[in-house]
């Protein structure tokens, strides 16, 4: 490989930990040597580091071993590449946590006379996702396993889809996310957010997804498209996207009624913040004797509401065809008033998609919901996710992958906790 002039490199020797052999007590004397050279990150350089891995041997003709020793590469992730993890790892980071798309990355290191290829550095980043995928699959299994779940779906542009009618043709895709929110009532339960790669926007893909948990309960907004799930779930709509329509309305039209209305949801949500801490019995028993009076009001006043136009009777027409799935809430304590734990989820990805503008194929889509998962799981648990895709890497190095993935969720990660 073909290194930069003047480029920082770093030389080390490794030995056998012990240099005495097992058989006889004699001296390993040093056999011959095998050299390993691979690009790895520093914060603000790069450095190139040559490791030569030493074999050595007994020489004592005597000793019926003549044993032959080699310090073992400890590298597991990085074998048979000259590219290592933390570059990797870095990349990753600034793509999917920082929204920096890899090719100004990539103009970086050619400013700095390393002339990687782009394509070579995603494709890096994506299968350096694929060796996380377990620890992503474990975060699912924990979304799924608790009794709601908040789910949302987004959508990009794949422009080299694999399957279906637009195979090598650009096409819509979706990202299906999934988050789980019990904090309000069970601190015991870490919060969660999965994100699921498709290549269609049909629910069959969702509606799967959580037919293999013990979900009974599920947060989303008011598309049709979830009154359609053949899995029998008690659906909770979101009454965010209530006062953001009525919202518009006050903006568009100075409505004194939508203002009214804007006021009361408020309400609602300051008796909402008064019940944390109390279990889901509790809450449900809090709000029936406060925030259910407050809903009657609102649903009479609406259904009262005359000469609305425009955004208002949008607003009113929206509330008043969902006001069952928005009282949900009322009578299971399990539920919340709104979908924004999900919705805040997806911000990351929006950020990035708005950057890179496509995927390539469903590869890299695959990539981009491991990283998600990852990075957003991390963001929910207030564990920095640059220290956390640094300590999920040593641990599959030293364990050569051979660890339980559910060890390795953000929760659980001893380093990287910041409070707020």
């Amino acid at each position: 490989m073909k290194l930069p002039v003047g480029v920082k490199e770093i030389t080390r020797d490794f030995y056998p930990d012990s240099m005495t052999c097992d058989g006889c007590s004699g001296d390993l004397t040093p056999m011959k040597t095998k050299k390993y050279t691979r690009i790895e990150y520093q914060p603000a350089r790069v450095v190139v580091f040559n490791d030569t891995h030493h074999e050595c041997r007994c020489n004592n003709i005597n000793c019926s071993l003549r044993q032959i020793k080699r310090k073992p590469v400890d590298r597991y992730l990085d074998w048979r590449r000259t590219i290592g993890s933390t570059l990797i790892n870095e990349f990753a980071i600034q793509k999917h946590y920082e929204h920096i798309p890899v090719h100004r990355n990539w103009f970086k290191l050619l400013v700095a006379g390393h002339n990687i290829s782009r394509g070579a550095l995603n494709r890096l980043v994506n299968d350096q996702a694929k060796k996380f995928k377990g620890i992503a699959n474990a975060i699912t299994n924990h979304v799924i396993s608790g009794p709601t779940i908040h789910l949302d779906e987004t959508f990009i542009k794949c422009v080299h889809p694999k399957e279906g009618k637009k195979r090598g043709k650009p096409s819509q895709a979706t990202f299906w996310v999934m988050t789980r929110n019990e904090s309000r009532f069970n601190p015991h339960a870490p919060l969660a957010a999965s994100f699921y790669y498709s290549p269609t926007r049909k629910g069959e893909v969702a509606e799967e997804l959580l037919s293999s948990g013990s979900v009974t309960a599920m947060h989303c907004d008011g598309h049709p498209l979830y009154n359609r799930f053949k899995v029998k779930l008690i659906v909770q709509h979101c009454f965010a996207h209530v006062r953001r329509k009525f919202e518009r309305a006050v903006d568009a039209q100075g409505s004194p009624f939508a203002k009214n209305i804007v006021r009361t949801i408020r309400t609602i949500y300051d008796l909402e913040r008064t019940f944390v801490g109390s279990d889901s019995e509790e809450r449900a028993a809090k709000r029936q004797r406060h925030i259910r009076p407050v809903l009657e009001v609102i649903k009479r006043d609406l259904e009262n509401a005359q000469s609305a136009d425009g955004l208002l009777e949008q607003a009113i027409k929206y509330t008043l065809s969902r006001w069952d799935h928005l009282c949900r809430f009322i009578w299971d304590g399990r539920l919340e008033m709104d979908n924004n734990l999900v919705e805040n989820a997806i911000r990351g990805l929006a950020l990035t998609r708005r950057n890179s503008l496509f995927i390539q194929n469903e590869d890299a889509g695959e990539s981009w919901a491991i990283w998600y998962t990852l990075i957003e799981t991390c963001k929910l648990n207030r564990v920095d996710p640059r220290a956390y895709i640094g300590w999920i890497t040593d641990q599959l190095n030293l364990t050569r992958g051979k660890i339980d993935p559910a060890l390795l969720v953000p929760w659980l990660c001893p380093v990287g906790k910041y409070t707020l």
